[in-house]
Protein backbone atom coordinates (compact mmCIF):
# COMPACT_ATOMS: atom_id res chain seq x y z
CA UNK A 1 0.00 0.00 0.00
CA UNK A 2 1.49 3.09 -0.72
CA UNK A 3 0.26 6.82 0.35
CA UNK A 4 -0.31 8.37 3.97
CA UNK A 5 -1.95 6.05 6.68
CA UNK A 6 -3.11 7.53 9.40
CA UNK A 7 -2.56 6.17 13.10
CA UNK A 8 -5.85 4.31 12.81
CA UNK A 9 -5.44 2.79 9.90
CA UNK A 10 -1.72 1.34 11.45
CA UNK A 11 -4.10 0.79 14.93
CA UNK A 12 -6.47 -1.18 12.28
CA UNK A 13 -3.68 -3.34 11.01
CA UNK A 14 -2.65 -4.18 14.78
CA UNK A 15 -5.38 -5.50 15.37
CA UNK A 16 -5.81 -7.28 12.49
CA UNK A 17 -2.38 -8.94 12.93
CA UNK A 18 -3.14 -9.56 16.69
CA UNK A 19 -6.44 -11.92 16.11
CA UNK A 20 -3.51 -14.44 14.05
CA UNK A 21 -1.13 -16.92 14.98
CA UNK A 22 2.68 -16.23 13.81
CA UNK A 23 2.84 -17.17 9.93
CA UNK A 24 5.03 -20.08 9.35
CA UNK A 25 8.80 -18.67 8.48
CA UNK A 26 8.73 -20.28 4.95
CA UNK A 27 6.02 -17.76 4.45
CA UNK A 28 6.71 -14.81 6.20
CA UNK A 29 10.39 -14.94 4.78
CA UNK A 30 9.58 -16.10 0.78
CA UNK A 31 10.65 -12.98 -0.56
CA UNK A 32 13.31 -12.10 1.43
CA UNK A 33 16.97 -11.85 -0.07
CA UNK A 34 19.15 -10.64 2.37
CA UNK A 35 19.13 -13.13 4.74
CA UNK A 36 22.87 -14.27 4.76
CA UNK A 37 24.05 -12.60 7.95
CA UNK A 38 26.86 -14.78 9.38
CA UNK A 39 30.01 -16.36 7.91
CA UNK A 40 28.90 -19.67 6.34
CA UNK A 41 25.12 -18.60 5.77
CA UNK A 42 26.36 -18.78 2.29
CA UNK A 43 26.49 -22.64 2.56
CA UNK A 44 23.30 -23.41 4.68
CA UNK A 45 20.18 -25.00 2.31
CA UNK A 46 17.25 -22.20 1.75
CA UNK A 47 15.46 -23.47 4.66
CA UNK A 48 17.86 -23.98 7.01
CA UNK A 49 18.94 -20.34 6.35
CA UNK A 50 15.71 -18.72 6.97
CA UNK A 51 15.53 -20.72 10.52
CA UNK A 52 18.99 -19.47 11.55
CA UNK A 53 17.52 -15.95 10.32
CA UNK A 54 14.69 -15.88 12.49
CA UNK A 55 16.56 -17.83 15.58
CA UNK A 56 19.13 -14.82 15.69
CA UNK A 57 17.30 -11.74 14.35
CA UNK A 58 13.06 -12.65 15.21
CA UNK A 59 11.21 -13.17 18.26
CA UNK A 60 7.37 -13.76 16.88
CA UNK A 61 6.19 -14.80 20.16
CA UNK A 62 7.18 -11.13 21.59
CA UNK A 63 6.32 -9.83 18.46
CA UNK A 64 2.81 -11.23 18.64
CA UNK A 65 2.52 -10.52 22.31
CA UNK A 66 3.00 -6.44 21.91
CA UNK A 67 0.33 -6.29 19.00
CA UNK A 68 -2.27 -8.06 20.90
CA UNK A 69 -1.59 -5.57 24.21
CA UNK A 70 -1.59 -2.83 21.57
CA UNK A 71 -4.67 -3.70 19.88
CA UNK A 72 -6.06 -5.14 23.22
CA UNK A 73 -5.69 -1.15 24.78
CA UNK A 74 -6.61 0.63 21.29
CA UNK A 75 -9.99 -1.29 21.73
CA UNK A 76 -10.60 -0.72 25.52
CA UNK A 77 -9.47 3.11 24.66
CA UNK A 78 -11.85 3.34 21.63
CA UNK A 79 -15.12 2.14 21.52
CA UNK A 80 -18.36 2.51 19.66
CA UNK A 81 -21.41 4.41 20.87
CA UNK A 82 -24.69 2.96 20.19
CA UNK A 83 -24.76 5.29 17.19
CA UNK A 84 -22.13 4.06 15.49
CA UNK A 85 -19.78 6.92 16.20
CA UNK A 86 -16.79 6.46 18.14
CA UNK A 87 -16.91 7.41 22.58
CA UNK A 88 -13.23 8.92 23.66
CA UNK A 89 -12.83 8.48 27.51
CA UNK A 90 -12.30 11.53 29.39
CA UNK A 91 -8.66 11.24 30.79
Amino acid sequence: MKGPLTTEDILDALADAAVDESPPLDVLLADVKNLQREKWDWALPDRLLRRAYASLYLNLDEALTWTRTVSADHTTKYSEGEDGHEVHPRG
